[in-house]
């Protein structure tokens, strides 16, 4: 009795063995017979085909792959190496045609129209590309890789605002994935956005993709960085650029479009053996990949690189600050009307918009709105008439008295003109409160003299939690009353004048308080909320300045607490850019 045949399921499984030991002539050899009797085997002449392909002989793997194409014309994984050695082999037509085969096979889902649309992007059909890839986008929004190819045949299709728009959206998924920073930074780069560009490539040959280098010594040459431009070129390896009175000067030929062989496409390698043979696919060769740190499928950002970077504050602020913290669109029209307040930092924008011939607010605002419990009960009463902390409205005045704030008008007037606000800019600056025992009310700033009660006023630090809950009342009470009109809010940089607190120095204390308050901004901000959002000129003051040769207090006046009018400056003309459309 012969011995009873193995299943196609068994051989298979030997297959595999094999692929993973590397033993592609022994498989060869091996299916060679079993092919003869079963010339439908369309499994056994893929496996053939990569080990031809392995082996080096593109010819016959691209003719054992035409077989698989032609008994399985519906499977993805059958054409992804297939077009892979065509291309190699530079059988243009060859591969033409069989893409046509695989446009008109009624395969449905992402991975077909990536497979589709990336082969028809680089074989120059961007147009077609960019209808497939976008209703592969549409099904898996969060593939970078689709995002990534369909920036690209955009960019080539002449769409460039669209293109880098998708290239943003890959990175943001596949931060990563350093081939998008080339293609982003090259398109950056044409459009003549160069800060920008050099920002995009130094993130790409950071993340290993060397191919950024060569545009980036082209983009800091642009930007008059020269020496950076050669260190670039000699770090990297770039032994075909010349250097002439210490201008680089680029003679390597490099492409615009980013290599998309090496490009590791998520879920779609060239050749998917795993869906084929269950097992992992040998080919991916991914050894590396244990060598590199891991991105999540999150935003990432880096901070600047060079102290040079903090040198121009208006660069600074647009290329490292404001970032992601802004609108896609200006959102107030011209001589829009918005009401500014909160600490004095708040002043200082309305005085600033005014110059601007920008409008602010016509009702009284008391200058007292220093921390998130005033600016939450002057909202309220403004808008509800609610009167029970009115008790606390202390503030003090120019000549140093201390008074009870009284609204110069009826509580219906202003309710009235905060509907024709276009927009809310808050200002809180302090998370250092005096509050009553009995009460639990919190003052505007402190407890007048008068009336001070050591058994029932106490200083207190308030919480994250407190201040969270502040403000998101105060956006429920804006969109409750007055619709959804923008809510931004802002950190004021100013230092504390003094400290209650016993057990640490003011600067200390100082550092908590505007802490406290970051933080809590930042759980609103995280909530991603509808029109909030946040004016980051705390970090421009704060957190840029220690590492600038410029200093961002006391120049004008002396006055360490006082912010130079440069920064103040550059603070309010880039909120300006963002948030009013252009004159």
């Amino acid at each position: 009795m012969s011995p009873e045949l193995p299943s196609n399921k068994e051989i298979i499984e030997r297959c595999r063995k094999r692929l993973d030991r590397a033993e592609y002539l022994p498989l060869v050899e091996e299916m060679g017979e079993i092919l003869v009797s079963q010339p439908n085997f369309s499994e056994g002449f893929f496996a053939v085909g990569y080990a031809k392909m392995k082996l080096g002989d593109l010819p016959k793997a691209a003719r054992y792959f035409s077989k698989c194409v032609r008994l399985k014309p519906h499977s993805i994984s059958f054409y992804r190496p297939y077009f892979q050695v065509l291309w190699s082999l530079q059988r243009r037509d060859e591969l033409q045609g069989a893409l046509d085969v695989l446009l008109h096979n009624n395969v449905k889902g992402p991975d077909a129209d990536f497979l589709r649309g990336s082969w028809l992007y680089r074989l120059g059909r961007s147009r077609e590309a960019r209808s497939l890839l976008l209703c592969a986008i549409s099904a898996a929004p969060n593939r970078g890789d689709l995002h990534l190819i369909f920036g690209m045949a955009a960019l080539e299709d002449g769409d460039g605002d669209v293109g880098r728009m998708s290239l943003r959206s890959a990175i943001v998924l596949e931060p990563g994935a350093a081939g998008a920073y080339q293609s982003l930074g090259v398109s950056l780069e044409q459009s003549l956005d160069l800060p920008k560009a050099r920002r995009i490539l130094n993130l790409g040959l950071l993340l290993g993709n060397e191919q950024c280098a060569f545009p980036l010594t082209r983009v800091l040459k642009g930007l008059n960085r020269f020496e950076e431009s050669v260190s670039v070129a000699l770090n990297t390896g770039l032994d075909r650029l010349h250097f002439r009175s210490g201008v680089t000067v680029g003679s390597l030929d490099r492409s615009g479009i980013v290599d998309f062989d090496g490009y590791d496409f998520h879920g779609a390698a060239e050749i998917e053996a795993a869906e084929l043979f269950e097992f992992p696919a040998p080919f991916a060769e991914k050894a590396t990949a244990d060598k590199k740190w891991h991105f999540q499928a999150r935003a990432i950002d880096f901070f600047p690189r060079s102290v040079e970077d903090f040198t121009d504050l208006q660069n600074l602020v647009r290329d490292h600050v404001i970032a992601r913290s802004v609108p896609d669109q200006p959102l107030f029209p011209l001589n829009s009307n918005v009401l500014t307040m909160g600490s004095c930092f708040a002043g200082h924008l309305r005085k600033r918009l005014i110059a601007k011939r920008k409008s602010t607010e016509l009702i009284s605002v008391p200058e007292g709105l220093n921390n998130t419990f005033a600016l939450r009960q002057f909202i309220d009463w403004s808008l509800t008439g609610n009167v029970d902390s009115s008790a606390f409205w202390y503030d003090q005045h120019e000549d140093g008295g201390i008074e009870q704030w009284m609204p110069p008008a009826e509580q219906s007037f202003y309710r009235e003109k905060f509907g024709t606000f276009d927009g809310f800019v808050i200002t809180i600056g302090l998370s250092e409160i005096w509050r009553d025992r009995e009460t639990g009310g919190v003052f505007w700033r402190g407890v007048p003299q008068a009336i001070f009660d050591d058994g029932r006023h106490t200083f207190q630090i308030s919480s994250v939690e407190e201040n969270t809950d502040n403000l998101l009342a105060i956006v429920e009470l804006v969109r409750r009353h007055c619709g959804p009109k923008p809510v931004i809010f802002t950190l004021s940089p100013v230092p504390l004048i003094a400290t209650h607190r016993t057990d640490v120095s003011c600067m200390l204390a100082d550092s908590v308080s505007k802490s406290i308050l970051r933080v809590a901004i930042d759980q609103v901000m995280r909530k991603r909320l509808e029109n909030v959002y946040y004016w980051p000129a705390f970090e421009i003051v704060r957190w840029a300045s220690g590492h600038a040769p410029y200093r961002a207090f006391g120049d004008d006046d002396g006055a360490p607490r006082h912010v130079n009018d440069s920064h103040v400056s550059a603070i309010i003309d880039a909120f300006i850019e963002h948030f009013f459309l252009e004159d």
